[in-house]
């Protein structure tokens, strides 16, 4: 029989590789999500609904916008600080959404840069 504190470990373990594995899956999916945005991106103007911040400290914009057969998607995003600040709540942000997913979407300054970015660099 195992001692409750190889128990109490063997846990321990099993669940920090499942929260990294969670956290390593987030973060390819919003490379994918980038990536998809990158290739099939069209512009829009989207409407910030509302800002706000979670008790972990992070910030966070809900944001609604049209796509080209006019269905209305609205989604929230986490945000850096000095985003969040330069956004007005009913104001408007020029994004980029994927024609192929329209509920992926990524700010206008980001693709651009990514975009030029990608110019500069040697094939």
């Amino acid at each position: 029989m195992m001692s409750p504190e190889l128990i109490f470990l063997g846990s321990l373990c099993l669940f920090v590789i499942v929260v990294l594995g969670l956290i390593v899956l987030s973060f390819f999916q919003g490379l994918r999500n980038f990536e998809e945005v990158l290739a099939h991106g069209i512009e829009t103007d989207a409407t910030v609904e509302r800002k706000f911040r979670r008790k972990n400290a992070r910030f966070y914009v809900q944001l609604s916008y049209y796509d080209l057969t006019g269905r209305r998607h609205q989604s929230t995003k986490r945000v850096l600080p000095s985003e969040f600040h330069q956004l007005q709540e009913n104001g408007s942000v020029k994004i980029v959404y994927s024609l192929k997913n329209p509920q992926i979407f990524s700010f206008y300054e980001d693709v651009a840069r990514a975009r030029e970015l990608r110019k500069q660099q040697p094939n």
